[in-house]
Protein backbone atom coordinates (compact mmCIF):
# COMPACT_ATOMS: atom_id res chain seq x y z
CA UNK A 1 0.00 0.00 0.00
CA UNK A 2 1.42 3.19 -1.24
CA UNK A 3 2.03 5.87 1.09
CA UNK A 4 -1.26 8.44 -0.18
CA UNK A 5 -3.94 5.09 -0.20
CA UNK A 6 -2.76 4.96 3.60
CA UNK A 7 -3.17 8.74 4.42
CA UNK A 8 -6.70 8.18 2.39
CA UNK A 9 -7.43 5.49 4.48
CA UNK A 10 -6.55 6.93 7.75
CA UNK A 11 -8.64 10.11 6.45
CA UNK A 12 -11.88 8.06 5.46
CA UNK A 13 -11.58 6.71 9.37
CA UNK A 14 -11.12 9.86 10.70
CA UNK A 15 -14.48 11.30 8.71
CA UNK A 16 -16.14 8.07 9.79
CA UNK A 17 -15.66 8.46 13.67
CA UNK A 18 -16.52 12.04 13.27
CA UNK A 19 -19.85 11.64 11.59
CA UNK A 20 -20.43 8.51 14.38
CA UNK A 21 -19.68 11.14 16.75
CA UNK A 22 -22.11 13.90 15.61
CA UNK A 23 -25.16 11.32 14.91
CA UNK A 24 -24.57 9.92 18.88
CA UNK A 25 -27.91 10.58 20.52
CA UNK A 26 -26.78 12.79 23.83
CA UNK A 27 -26.30 10.90 27.12
CA UNK A 28 -29.89 10.83 29.33
CA UNK A 29 -28.94 12.36 32.73
CA UNK A 30 -30.99 12.27 35.97
CA UNK A 31 -31.98 13.37 38.98
CA UNK A 32 -32.15 11.30 42.18
CA UNK A 33 -34.81 11.93 44.74
CA UNK A 34 -35.44 10.09 48.38
CA UNK A 35 -39.56 9.97 48.89
CA UNK A 36 -40.11 9.20 52.67
CA UNK A 37 -43.16 9.89 55.14
CA UNK A 38 -41.36 9.48 58.20
CA UNK A 39 -39.15 11.59 60.51
CA UNK A 40 -36.50 9.14 61.31
CA UNK A 41 -32.72 10.75 61.06
CA UNK A 42 -30.31 7.82 61.33
CA UNK A 43 -28.57 6.73 63.70
CA UNK A 44 -31.24 8.40 66.65
CA UNK A 45 -32.27 5.80 68.53
CA UNK A 46 -35.04 8.09 70.86
CA UNK A 47 -36.88 8.08 67.54
CA UNK A 48 -37.62 4.57 66.32
CA UNK A 49 -39.70 1.75 67.44
CA UNK A 50 -39.35 -1.48 66.35
CA UNK A 51 -42.34 -3.54 65.20
CA UNK A 52 -42.24 -7.07 67.32
CA UNK A 53 -46.06 -7.53 66.69
CA UNK A 54 -46.07 -9.00 62.74
CA UNK A 55 -46.61 -12.53 62.17
CA UNK A 56 -45.32 -14.63 59.12
CA UNK A 57 -47.03 -13.20 56.48
CA UNK A 58 -47.91 -9.92 57.39
CA UNK A 59 -47.15 -6.84 55.80
CA UNK A 60 -46.11 -3.35 56.43
CA UNK A 61 -46.21 -0.89 53.30
CA UNK A 62 -45.72 2.95 52.94
CA UNK A 63 -47.29 4.96 49.75
CA UNK A 64 -44.91 7.34 48.74
CA UNK A 65 -45.39 10.20 46.22
CA UNK A 66 -46.72 11.42 43.82
CA UNK A 67 -44.25 11.58 41.38
CA UNK A 68 -45.04 13.98 37.89
CA UNK A 69 -43.35 12.45 35.53
CA UNK A 70 -41.55 8.85 34.53
CA UNK A 71 -39.29 7.78 36.95
CA UNK A 72 -37.51 4.22 37.92
CA UNK A 73 -37.14 2.74 41.83
CA UNK A 74 -33.60 2.92 42.56
CA UNK A 75 -33.40 1.53 45.75
CA UNK A 76 -36.15 0.59 48.81
CA UNK A 77 -34.16 1.59 51.90
CA UNK A 78 -35.55 0.54 55.32
CA UNK A 79 -34.69 -0.02 58.88
CA UNK A 80 -35.00 -3.47 60.05
CA UNK A 81 -33.27 -4.78 63.47
CA UNK A 82 -34.26 -5.35 67.01
CA UNK A 83 -32.50 -8.84 66.91
CA UNK A 84 -29.36 -9.88 65.46
CA UNK A 85 -30.85 -12.75 63.31
CA UNK A 86 -30.67 -13.35 59.12
CA UNK A 87 -34.46 -13.23 57.95
CA UNK A 88 -36.00 -12.76 54.76
CA UNK A 89 -38.48 -10.37 53.36
CA UNK A 90 -40.57 -10.07 50.52
CA UNK A 91 -40.28 -7.06 48.76
CA UNK A 92 -43.11 -5.64 46.31
CA UNK A 93 -43.88 -2.70 44.57
CA UNK A 94 -47.39 -1.62 43.13
CA UNK A 95 -49.39 0.93 41.53
CA UNK A 96 -51.18 2.53 44.18
CA UNK A 97 -54.49 4.70 43.36
CA UNK A 98 -55.68 5.71 46.42
CA UNK A 99 -57.90 2.35 48.01
CA UNK A 100 -56.97 0.38 50.52
CA UNK A 101 -55.76 -2.46 48.08
CA UNK A 102 -52.89 -1.56 45.40
CA UNK A 103 -53.01 -1.89 42.01
CA UNK A 104 -50.44 -3.26 39.46
CA UNK A 105 -47.33 -4.83 40.48
CA UNK A 106 -44.52 -3.64 39.25
CA UNK A 107 -42.01 -5.93 41.58
CA UNK A 108 -41.41 -8.85 43.75
CA UNK A 109 -38.21 -10.25 44.77
CA UNK A 110 -37.43 -12.60 48.54
CA UNK A 111 -34.30 -10.74 49.60
CA UNK A 112 -32.43 -11.77 52.85
CA UNK A 113 -31.19 -9.30 55.76
CA UNK A 114 -28.39 -10.83 57.02
CA UNK A 115 -27.08 -7.94 59.41
CA UNK A 116 -30.13 -6.05 61.02
CA UNK A 117 -29.13 -3.46 62.85
CA UNK A 118 -31.01 -0.69 64.80
CA UNK A 119 -29.01 2.30 63.79
CA UNK A 120 -28.67 1.31 59.80
CA UNK A 121 -30.59 0.74 57.12
CA UNK A 122 -31.11 -1.96 55.02
CA UNK A 123 -30.56 -0.93 51.14
CA UNK A 124 -31.65 -3.26 48.55
CA UNK A 125 -30.55 -2.31 45.01
CA UNK A 126 -32.92 -2.65 42.35
CA UNK A 127 -31.39 -0.64 39.07
CA UNK A 128 -31.21 -3.68 37.05
CA UNK A 129 -34.70 -4.46 37.79
CA UNK A 130 -35.73 -1.45 35.54
CA UNK A 131 -38.90 -1.05 37.32
CA UNK A 132 -40.55 1.79 35.71
CA UNK A 133 -43.63 4.06 36.13
CA UNK A 134 -44.58 5.65 32.31
CA UNK A 135 -46.21 9.28 33.16
CA UNK A 136 -45.41 9.26 36.60
CA UNK A 137 -47.91 8.39 39.73
CA UNK A 138 -47.83 7.36 43.48
CA UNK A 139 -46.73 3.48 44.19
CA UNK A 140 -46.73 1.17 47.26
CA UNK A 141 -43.27 -0.43 48.80
CA UNK A 142 -44.82 -3.72 51.04
CA UNK A 143 -42.50 -5.92 53.15
CA UNK A 144 -43.81 -9.39 53.64
CA UNK A 145 -42.36 -11.09 57.01
CA UNK A 146 -41.34 -14.96 57.06
CA UNK A 147 -41.15 -15.26 60.76
CA UNK A 148 -43.10 -13.78 63.71
CA UNK A 149 -41.81 -10.95 66.10
CA UNK A 150 -37.92 -9.21 65.82
CA UNK A 151 -36.24 -8.47 63.79
CA UNK A 152 -38.64 -6.68 62.01
CA UNK A 153 -39.44 -3.12 60.41
CA UNK A 154 -39.21 -0.01 62.45
CA UNK A 155 -41.52 3.18 62.47
CA UNK A 156 -40.33 6.55 63.93
CA UNK A 157 -41.35 7.47 67.18
CA UNK A 158 -42.87 11.02 66.91
CA UNK A 159 -46.79 10.20 67.32
CA UNK A 160 -48.14 11.65 63.76
CA UNK A 161 -48.87 9.44 61.12
CA UNK A 162 -51.21 9.26 57.54
CA UNK A 163 -53.60 6.59 57.58
CA UNK A 164 -53.38 6.93 53.75
CA UNK A 165 -49.73 6.75 53.70
CA UNK A 166 -48.96 3.72 55.41
CA UNK A 167 -50.70 0.59 55.70
CA UNK A 168 -51.02 -2.94 57.07
CA UNK A 169 -51.84 -6.22 55.36
CA UNK A 170 -53.25 -9.07 57.82
CA UNK A 171 -55.93 -11.93 57.63
CA UNK A 172 -55.56 -11.28 53.99
CA UNK A 173 -57.36 -7.57 53.97
CA UNK A 174 -54.94 -4.08 54.36
CA UNK A 175 -56.32 -1.65 56.38
CA UNK A 176 -54.62 1.40 58.58
CA UNK A 177 -52.10 0.43 61.17
CA UNK A 178 -53.73 2.59 63.96
CA UNK A 179 -56.46 -0.08 64.12
CA UNK A 180 -53.99 -2.41 65.57
CA UNK A 181 -52.66 0.60 67.78
CA UNK A 182 -49.32 2.03 65.48
CA UNK A 183 -49.42 5.70 65.02
CA UNK A 184 -46.21 6.14 63.26
CA UNK A 185 -44.76 6.68 60.16
CA UNK A 186 -43.11 3.04 59.05
CA UNK A 187 -39.57 3.92 58.48
CA UNK A 188 -39.59 2.67 54.34
CA UNK A 189 -37.76 4.68 51.58
CA UNK A 190 -37.34 5.01 47.64
CA UNK A 191 -34.88 6.55 45.81
CA UNK A 192 -36.24 7.13 42.64
CA UNK A 193 -34.48 8.61 39.18
CA UNK A 194 -36.10 11.10 36.80
CA UNK A 195 -34.87 12.11 33.50
CA UNK A 196 -32.61 15.59 34.41
CA UNK A 197 -34.56 19.32 33.61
Amino acid sequence: MTMNKIFTYALLLGLVAISACKDAPPETTFDTTEYKNDSYTEGDTNNIIFQAGFTATERAAVVLGPINETFIINEIKFMFGGELDSKDVIVRIYWDEGKANPGEKMYEGTHTISNPSVTSFQTINLRNEEITFHSGGTFRVTLEFKHAGLPCVARDNDGNFSNTKNWVYENSNWIGPDLIGIKDDFIIRATVDTKAK
